[in-house]
């Protein structure tokens, strides 16, 4: 262990020493020196533990050193030897910054607990100002830390709102309690409409404020129904304009049990739904292009049999022409009579005639002819009728349907593919009527009902059921085909997703078909066991879809 060092500073020789013994014998290590100005050359070469002092000198005084310490090192201890009660010194002394005063002639147990405590004073102070020193360091990294962090934080921040402000998607952020507009970026001021009076005063007006009226009837029923559930909440399709469809979705920030604030976030797609549209219409034209062979094959044979008919109609004409024609031989004769022998030979002529033209049998064909006729014409009008019906590209409009007649349209559409494979079995309950768009789900019926036909290898059964589930219509569509792993049953929805060759098929037909039963709030489900079959099921609401479909201008 180092020893401490003490430096006694004193012009008297007797006294030097003996402090000097003193001190030693408590085991410091002693320095002496009997000038103030040699004690501050040794201070200045050697930070000394502590110093004691004389006061008076010849030359100078122990307060002046003091000072002098105090410049070099403001932790110096100092304690003074003084033989005189000067109070007016001590006072200064204290001032100055001296640990003690030790009268002189020093008692030895004072002198020990005076040095010892005030080096123990010392060694406190330096433990103490190390520490802080310490902290200011861990203060001073830490607040240079946060410095950086805070920079580094509002760069991001910066950063963030650039983002947001220039995102393609609209955000517009109210306060939870007044319901006043926090934030609106570039976009949502575009697709909220909002005043252009308010296109820089926005911030902290109540929405009502500044936002046309339909769209604040809107976010009014949206701040309503957020409040009711507390949740994200997607609103789908709203009608900004006759020009633009968006999607809307809104969600609440709590803090504490309480709506702090509600985001809404806003995405124009009037040219993702004007995009669809033209994938519903490709997809329909695609599923026209599968059918036309099945189609055209429909159409012949009723065209075949009545060309072969009419064609059989005019020989049996040309016959009953012929009989005519002797009629009328017949009756210039009758009219021009001779004898009654002429006319009995002409009747036997005519009778003979008549048995060999077989106009009675002919007469009956051409009776049938023509209801063949008629009946194969009205096959291709019907034909031709579902084609039209199922492939029309105008605009549609909700309406009430039955149901039960759109899967036949459906079927005589797609025949066809399914007369060789399956044999079809209907299970219709009552002549149900629902509010749909029929076009859309006779193509719904008509992707099911090919991929059922597809999936029998030889031959098989197609079953149709509909039936009324609570408030809504249940359809199942089942077949007794290869089935399917669960694997592929919780893809086939996705887009372009096949099991076919590349050149039978696109993959879009059931994606198809799950978007347009979601527009008309069903849902649409499937079971599978290979080598058992599978069923579709649908589920349509009864009452009218109130997601209006309103025309957009090009």
């Amino acid at each position: 262990m180092n020893k401490k060092q003490i430096m006694i500073v004193e012009h008297d020789q007797k006294s030097l020493h003996m402090l000097k013994e003193l001190l030693e014998v408590d085991g410091y290590e002693v320095i002496l020196t009997t000038s103030t100005l040699d004690a501050l050359d040794k201070y200045m070469s050697y930070f000394f533990d502590l110093v004691l002092s004389a006061i008076e000198f010849p030359e100078s005084s122990g307060i002046e050193l003091l000072k002098d310490l105090k410049k070099i090192d403001e932790d110096a201890v100092v304690v003074f030897l003084s033989s005189k009660n000067d109070w007016t010194t001590y006072r200064q002394a204290i001032r100055y910054g001296a640990a003690d005063f030790i009268d002189k002639p020093p008692d030895i147990m004072e002198l020990s607990n005076t040095i010892k405590q005030c080096l123990q004073k010392r060694a406190f102070i330096q433990k103490t100002k190390t520490y802080h020193e310490g902290l200011e360091t861990i203060v001073e990294e830490r607040t240079e830390t946060l410095k950086l962090q805070k920079e580094a934080l509002e760069k991001e921040q910066q950063r963030t709102q650039s983002i947001i402000h220039e995102a393609h998607i609209g955000f517009l952020i109210l306060d939870g309690e007044s319901e006043e507009i926090f934030m609106i970026n570039r976009r949502g001021k575009e697709l909220f409409r909002l005043k252009r009076a308010f296109e820089n005063r926005y911030f902290l007006r109540n929405y009502q404020e500044v936002f046309p009226k339909n769209i604040v009837a809107k976010i009014k029923k949206m701040l309503k129904k957020i409040r009711q559930e507390t949740k994200v909440i997607h609103f789908g399709k709203f009608f900004i304009d006759d020009t633009c469809i968006v999607n809307i979705v809104s969600y609440p920030i709590i803090t504490k049990n309480t709506i702090n604030s509600i985001v809404i976030v806003i995405d124009d797609i009037t040219e993702q739904t004007t995009l669809e549209k033209q994938i519903l219409q490709s997809s329909r034209l695609a599923g026209i292009g599968e059918l036309a062979a099945g189609i055209a094959h429909e159409i012949n044979n009723p065209i075949a049999f009545v060309s072969s008919n009419t064609y059989m109609i005019g020989k049996y004409f040309q016959r009953i022409i012929s009989l005519l024609e002797e009629y009328n031989i017949l009756e210039s004769q009758i009219k021009n009579i001779s004898s009654d022998k002429n006319i009995t030979e002409q009747i036997e002529k005519l009778s003979q005639l008549k048995e060999e033209l077989k106009i009675e049998k002919a007469l009956k064909n051409i009776e049938e002819i023509i209801a063949e006729n008629i009946d194969g014409l009205n096959r291709v009008k019907k034909i031709v009728s579902d084609l039209k019906t199922f492939s029309y590209m105008g605009e549609e409009k909700e309406e009430e349907t039955d149901i039960n007649q759109v899967m036949d349209n459906t079927l005589n559409i797609v025949w066809n593919e399914i007369k060789y494979k399956a044999e079809v079995i209907k299970k219709y309950g009552p002549n149900y009527r629902i509010y749909c768009f029929p076009r859309q789900i006779s193509q719904i019926f008509a992707n099911i009902l090919i991929n059922a036909a597809h999936a029998i290898k030889e031959k098989g059964f197609i079953t149709i059921r509909t039936l009324k589930e609570e408030d809504k219509l249940k359809i199942e569509i089942s077949d007794t085909g290869r089935g399917m792993s669960q694997e592929i049953a919780k893809k086939i929805f996705n887009p372009f997703f096949t099991t076919k060759e590349a050149s039978k098929g696109t993959g879009l037909g059931l994606s198809i078909a799950y978007k347009l039963i979601e527009k008309h709030n069903g849902t649409i489900s499937v079971s599978s066991k290979i080598g058992k079959g599978t069923t579709f099921t649908i589920l349509l609401p009864f009452k009218k879809n109130k997601k209006k479909i309103r025309k957009i201008k090009k």
